[in-house]
């Protein structure tokens, strides 16, 4: 393509080449949750949630539960709260 490199006038001498160590080291530091970290959700345990669904979120979030069956278990444990009856004078 017109480029000598026996005078050391190559490409790489003229162009970015960086370490991989380097592209390591600055993605760590740029995206600190990992590549993907941007558009992984944030659980975050709130106070009030029943056990039941800390635990299938846990469960989820730990890869020990699939997507469809958490949706099916979560849906599951919401209707039944809402079966509850709610006292709406605590509300």
């Amino acid at each position: 393509m017109g480029h000598d490199s026996s005078a050391g006038d190559s490409m790489r001498d003229w162009y970015d080449a960086p370490q991989i160590t380097d592209l390591f080291e600055e993605q760590a530091r740029l995206l600190p949750e990992g590549p993907s970290g941007y558009i992984c959700p944030k659980v975050e345990i709130a106070e009030g949630l029943p056990e039941e669904v800390i635990s299938i979120v846990s469960r989820y979030w730990e890869g020990k539960v699939a997507t469809m069956e958490f949706a099916n278990a979560i849906e599951t444990l919401r209707l039944r709260h809402l079966e509850k009856p709610v006292n709406l004078l605590e509300q």
